[in-house]
């Protein structure tokens, strides 16, 4: 599915369920990734479960993105600043490769 394809999704997935429905759906898929992590490296759940959590977490924060108004661009941008920072505070450039 194209980009386009996908917000044209979400904005229809929020005219019929509504905001508030799909907030707490993106609370509720957070929650059930959680689990579904836990199990996995407990070693009581499968990868396809924690993949499926993944696509459904990675999905409905998409949607709250796109609910405040948040641009891809500016969560990418974020995500280069994190990385960086996690580099920093692990010494990463100094590990011999």
């Amino acid at each position: 599915m194209s980009p386009t394809e996908r917000l044209a999704l979400y904005r229809h997935v929020f005219t019929v369920n509504g905001p508030y429905v799909q907030i707490f759906k993106a609370c509720e898929e957070a929650g059930e990734y959680i689990r579904a992590l836990t199990r996995f490296f407990a070693t009581e759940g499968t990868r396809e479960q924690l993949i499926g959590e993944l696509a459904d977490l990675q999905i409905t924060s998409e949607q709250m993105a796109l609910l405040a108004s948040i641009t891809p661009e500016e969560v990418q941008a974020e995500v280069e600043r994190k990385l960086e920072r996690l580099s920093r505070r692990t010494d990463f450039g100094n590990v011999p490769k």
